[in-house]
């Protein structure tokens, strides 16, 4: 089922595509969450291949005969972890058969971490486990079974075996397998670097592409499908199943326990859409019972907090399976890895002057909310100096070699991001680890060009105090004309974001998003009028471009709120007061740069009119109208930040790296810009009125 989705309270409200496909394989229902996103960014060497209809890579080797019949992939079987774990994993398998049109050979479960008592991890079979475990273990290799597409008994066959593997170290196996002339079977493990560079693969199994209802349309969907549940009554209801983990963690050596506060905020903010949607639910809560009175407390609270609730202690094994992954929605603690367009390595190259510092404090949020290591101005100055020289590509490989694992080496966390003024470069690109999404911004380039150089004009000169008197006495129109000229100034974007291709439409379509300055936010496309009548004319037809960008990759609107870095005051002069002449010029060395524009803009409106496809132009509307507002009350609340972080009792500037001297790449007063954004995220119930869906957090909720 396809949902148009508006996240409430702590979650925020964002329209967001979340699928929820049921899969019946030999009678047994499965249940497979996944986000749908046609751009989300795919590796460098996926890039340069064919792809098949939904985005995953098209090797040649996949489609050779021989190959065909004989290669299969099947599940490793080595980690011997919990069922849901290992169900998840096997999906992953089958679809990437499906999507490489190899064969699929089924290996059943042979242990799961849950039986004889152990929580996880096992390394032995189920060999020394009471009778009872062993039934039990037979009855879910009996259930969760996949059809083998193979001919022939496939076990027999040369075995290969990735524990990690890939798109690529795969067709490496089937172009051996077919040199050698021997059929091969191919163990994976772990699908999470498959599945990452192709995020819609399970569209491939047809049985589990998703149908197209929204929520609200809930009733009329409920009556066409079949029973979904059984032993609980209000079946035909939507189910929110939450999986509340704390029984299995105590001899865990992750810390992965959530606190009850979180599944009942959660399943709270779903409940309330629901309502407010008319529609009938359930609440199904997965546990162990209580052993301390921290957890009965705990437990009381679930049950005063959370309606239309049943609770379930210890359950049965497969049962309880089998309610999570049909499930309409389900609350885990620490999911795995389910694709979502965010979080993941991205890198923003930042050209001079177009919406950069709004972009800062976006990318920010971004950082500090899903975990995601920032390499900032300090870290990248090795990067910037060498390339200002003109460095051998050897050397500025190395020198963002040296930033990156600067960072990894002081950080558990898994992703990385880029953000600071260094040109693309696809050898710099190759050191993140895959999928990487790469971001970018554009500006008019008459706007641009003027602004440049009220910059350079004004460098270094702030502490002066006549640098006012300098600036002014500078800023003649034959100054701007000496800027335009030189060679570094035009083409500036264009020559920023290509990298190591050639070509306007090359050159952006290396972007999984294109930003346009004049079309950031209303109040940004009205500044931008004067200067480029074309801009507020496309601005006025459009969402602000922040909003579409969140409601693409599933964000929120926290994630995205910012505080304007600088009030307009009039005293430099923009291209509006500048002579026709010299505009016209700037356009005529700038051709470049004007393209990139062009093609952004329409680029926006293409994907707006994808949200208005799948959400409605209702809902979209209402995104942007809700965060015009939502800025409003920061410029009223933050403008004086300082101030708020003084009442407050905060010592000074909040950036998420810790170091108030890099105040400007992190966004201004970035802790009062949360903090009202969440207030009034926690407010917004009545902007929703009647539109569509429901659910929490991104990825599986």
């Amino acid at each position: 089922m396809e949902h148009c989705i508006w996240r409430l309270g702590g979650l925020l409200l964002v329209c967001c595509l979340l699928v929820s496909a049921t899969v019946k394989a030999h009678g047994d229902r499965l249940a497979l969450l996944s986000s749908s996103s046609r751009s989300r960014s795919s590796s460098r060497q996926l890039a340069q291949q064919q792809t098949t209809e939904y985005g995953c890579p098209k090797y040649p080797i996949f489609d050779d005969p021989w190959v065909k019949l004989n290669m299969a992939v099947t599940y490793g079987l080595k980690i011997r972890d919990g069922l849901g774990s290992q169900t998840a994993r096997v999906l992953g398998v089958y679809a990437i058969a499906h999507a490489a049109g190899l064969q699929y050979y089924h290996s059943p479960f042979e242990c799961i971490g849950h039986i004889g008592g152990v929580p996880h991890y096992r390394n032995a079979r189920c060999d020394n486990v009471p009778d009872y475990d062993l039934h039990k273990m037979h009855r879910i290799t009996n259930f969760i079974r996949l059809p083998s597409t193979t001919a022939a008994n496939a076990s027999a066959w040369d075995q290969q075996y990735l524990f990690r593997g890939d798109w690529d170290k795969l067709a490496g196996i089937a172009a051996a397998a077919l040199q050698s002339r021997r059929p091969t079977l191919v163990g994976l493990e772990l699908t999470d670097e498959f599945v990452g560079a192709c995020p819609d693969i399970f569209y491939h199994v047809p049985a589990w592409r998703p149908h197209k209802y929204l929520a609200s349309q809930w009733a009329a969907y409920n009556a066409s499908r079949p029973e979904q549940s059984w032993l609980l009554s209000r079946a035909r209801s939507f189910r929110v199943v939450v999986h509340m983990r704390r029984g299995d963690l105590r001899t865990a050596s992750a810390a992965r326990e959530m606190p009850a506060s979180y599944y009942i905020n959660v399943v709270k903010h779903l409940v309330q859409v629901l309502q407010q949607l008319q529609v009938d639910y359930t609440v199904e809560w997965f546990t162990e019972p209580s052993t301390n009175e921290k957890e009965h407390e705990d437990m009381q609270l679930v049950r005063q907090e959370i309606p239309n609730l049943t609770l379930l202690f210890d359950s049965d094994l497969l049962w309880t399976w089998q309610q999570m992954w049909s499930a309409d929605v389900f609350v885990m603690s620490n999911p795995f890895p389910v694709v979502t367009p965010f979080p993941a390595n991205f890198w923003y190259v930042k050209t001079y002057k177009t919406g950069s510092t709004t972009l800062s404090s976006v990318f920010n949020s971004i950082c500090q909310h899903y975990g995601v290591v920032w390499l900032k101005w300090d870290e990248m100055k090795l990067v910037f100096q060498l390339n200002d020289k003109g460095p051998k590509p050897t050397q500025f490989q190395q020198g963002m070699k040296a930033a990156v694992d600067k960072v990894a080496n002081a950080s558990d966390f898994r992703y990385t991001a880029i953000t600071s003024h260094i040109p693309y470069s696809e050898q710099a690109a190759e050191l993140f680890a895959q999928p990487l999404m790469r971001f970018t911004s554009v500006r008019h380039p008459v706007a641009r060009v003027h602004s440049h150089f009220i910059q350079t004009l004004c460098f270094w000169t702030a502490d002066d105090s006549t640098y006012m008197q300098l600036s002014t006495a500078n800023d003649t129109v034959e100054h701007r004309y000496e800027f335009a000229r030189k060679h570094f100034q035009q083409n500036l974007m264009y020559w920023y974001m290509r990298g190591d291709v050639r070509g306007v439409e090359a050159a952006a379509g290396q972007y999984d998003f294109i930003f346009v300055s004049e079309r950031m936010n209303e109040a940004a496309a009205a500044a931008a009028a004067a200067a480029a009548a074309a801009a507020a004319a496309a601005a006025a037809t459009v969402p602000a471009a922040l909003v579409i960008f969140m409601l693409q990759y599933g964000l929120t609107f926290e994630d995205i709120a910012y505080l304007p870095s600088k009030v307009r005051t009039g005293k430099y002069k923009t291209a509006k007061d500048m002579p026709q002449h010299l505009n016209d010029y700037i356009l005529s060395v700038n051709q470049h740069d004007m393209q990139l524009w062009e093609l952004a803009n329409r680029r926006l409106d293409d994907k707006k009119a994808e949200l208005v496809d799948a959400c409605g132009a209702d809902i979209v509307s209402a995104a942007h109208d809700a965060f015009e507002q939502l800025l409003d009350e920061i410029r009223a609340q933050c403008s004086d930040y300082q101030g708020w972080y003084a009442s407050n009792d905060f010592d000074g500037p909040f950036t998420y790296s810790g170091s108030p001297g890099i105040g400007d790449e992190s966004g201004l007063g970035f802790r009062c810009v949360r903090h009202v954004a969440r207030r009034f995220i926690a407010g917004a119930r009545g902007v929703v009125g009647s539109l569509g869906g429901a659910v929490a957090g991104q990825g599986v909720v």
